[in-house]
């Protein structure tokens, strides 16, 4: 359920990358994205006699978590630099009951 939430997180950030105009929205995602991909190219390293390495499910998993870790911090850099010529985006704030709320609900 773990994989499967972070999956469904992971779908949800990009399809806000691709629809955002402004990289201030979404550069923070970036970096959390790495590290997981990063993790599973480990994982899959560490426990590769586990995997049938014939079938085109195995040969796309690999693909994406040993070409992810390194590709997503390049974009991140390229568009880091390209994106300071922009003044950030002012957010606005949570209200306090907001708040409280989240807090109490992260506390469960």
């Amino acid at each position: 359920m773990m994989l499967g939430t972070t999956y469904l997180g992971g779908a949800y950030f990009f399809s806000i990358v691709l629809l955002s105009r402004q990289w201030q929205h979404v550069w923070l995602g970036f970096i959390p994205i790495t590290a997981f991909a990063g993790t599973l190219g480990i994982a899959t390293l560490l426990h590769r006699d586990r995997f049938e390495h014939t079938r085109w499910a195995f040969q796309i998993w690999a693909l994406l978590y040993f070409s992810v870790p390194f590709f997503l911090p390049v974009l991140w850099y390229r568009n880091q630099r390209l994106g300071t010529t922009q003044s950030p985006v002012r957010e606005g704030k949570l209200q306090p009951l907001i708040r409280i709320f989240l807090v109490a609900r992260a506390s469960f």
